[in-house]
């Protein structure tokens, strides 16, 4: 259902459409009086910068600048009633307007009138509630085993590689291969080192499980793309063990000599931190989406479309990926929706708290940037506001405070969480 409503203003006269329940659309009609009035503003502004013969810049006389410059002046009073009609419109049916207005249509008629037509998203509204005293669990992590499994990652990581008969489940396979299809040889590759184990499928895989040294193996499998028209079809690939490894861990004692340090122990100690460290991100992570999920499900409401799909389009392009699967594309638009309605959730809390991002929070946040780019704190002001990001950064140093302030407020209740340790994205050599 729609809904219209006139409003009269001095040479204009303003219709609102109510198109959807986040959209409004406004037919402008300005009289030929203030067409006259928006030809003359037009005209002043353009001739600051034109030089006529027989006038210093700027000295023109705006009927010669009319005349001289009829189209640019018809395109900017287009410009400029189309702006200012958009905004008496918002301040005439009190509508706080989303992102720039869409000009559907616009055109000079030949009474002398100015017709457009200006579609507009609205802010939804959302009055915030529930969000003191969320109660959220408050996961548990075993620090130790997660400190003893990077201890294990670093055991690994400079582990001896000593040569043994046959090949078991977990031991490297060095190997010679070749992939051909039709007798034609598409790909071939020496002494490439694979870690085999018993979960790893054919034809580089567990497959391989029991030969030993010398052993030769012919595997059937699917070229993969980038072989031309072999892409797609059988081909077979000819695998040659040239040896076989086995890794075995070091000591601490052997850990500190291949590290040059005297004592492991103190290793150990930055690697606890590390991990405590690790710990307080991963657990202040986990609560704020617990909070995210928990305010969506405390307020139900609409979102404009095109904000979704220009979110999407900003989610996808940071993934760097030419094409993404149908499942994937569901994710990114899910994430992509989850992502403005936490926007918006964020912003009715801060206006309901009053909350405002002060100019010590501006400049540490400046500092912070610079110190990282290695650049002066003035180069980084100059950039934001050369790249239109400045206000980009106020929201989410905004947003951030206000996270932190639902947070602070919240109830935690002590959960058991034995599976966040394997949450822990952690690197193969934890000493860098």
């Amino acid at each position: 259902m729609t809904k219209e409503t006139a409003q009269k203003d001095w040479h204009h006269v303003i219709t609102m459409e109510e198109t959807g329940e986040l959209t409004r659309k406004f037919h402008i009609v300005y009289d030929s009086v203030g067409v006259a009035m928006a030809m003359d503003k037009a005209a002043n502004n353009l001739k600051k910068n034109v030089v006529l013969k027989g006038f210093r810049k700027g000295k023109a006389p705006a009927y010669m600048i009319k005349k001289m410059l009829a189209k640019d002046v018809k395109e900017m009073a287009s410009f400029l009633l189309s702006q200012e009609g958009f905004l008496n419109a918002c301040f005439e049916n009190k509508i706080q307007p989303m992102g720039k207005p869409n000009v559907l249509s616009s055109s000079f008629e030949k009474d002398g009138q100015f017709i457009c037509d200006v579609e507009v998203n609205i802010r939804p509204t959302i009055v915030p509630s529930g969000y003191v005293g969320i109660a959220l669990n408050k996961p548990e992590f075993d620090v130790e085993g997660l400190a003893q499994q990077e201890l294990e990652n670093l055991r690994n990581y400079w582990a001896k590689k000593v040569e043994k008969e046959i090949l078991e489940n977990g031991n490297i396979a060095v190997v010679d291969f070749c992939v051909k299809h039709e007798e034609e040889e598409l790909n071939s590759v020496s002494d490439q080192q694979f870690e085999i184990m018993e979960s790893q499928e054919p034809p580089i895989g567990k497959n391989l499980i029991g030969l030993k040294a010398g052993d030769s193996i012919e595997e059937q499998m699917e070229i993969p793309e980038g072989f031309g028209e072999a892409s797609g079809k059988m081909g077979t690939i000819y695998i040659t063990i040239k040896s076989v490894l086995e890794k075995v861990p070091l000591t601490d004692e052997e850990i500190s000599k291949e590290l040059q340090v005297k004592d492991f122990e103190s290793d150990k100690e930055k690697i606890q931190a590390s991990v405590k460290q690790h710990v307080a991100i991963k657990e202040k992570e986990n609560l704020e989406e617990q909070v995210i999920d928990r305010l969506l499900e405390l307020h139900e409401f609409s979102v404009p479309e095109n904000w979704v799909n220009d979110e999407y389009k900003f989610v996808k392009q940071g993934l760097q990926l030419e094409a993404v699967d149908e499942e994937l594309d569901q994710k990114l638009k899910e994430l992509a929706l989850r992502n403005v309605k936490r926007s918006f959730i964020l912003d009715a809390i801060g206006d309901e708290e009053k909350v405002q991002v002060s100019e010590e929070e501006l400049n540490q946040f400046i500092k912070q940037e610079a110190d990282k780019s290695n650049v002066s704190q003035l180069k980084v002001k100059q950039e934001l506001k050369k790249n239109k990001m400045w206000d980009t950064v106020v929201m989410s140093i905004r947003q951030r405070k206000i996270l932190d302030l639902v947070l602070s407020q919240a109830q935690l209740v002590e959960e058991s969480q034995d599976s966040m340790v394997e949450s822990f994205d952690i690197p193969e050599n934890p000493m860098g």
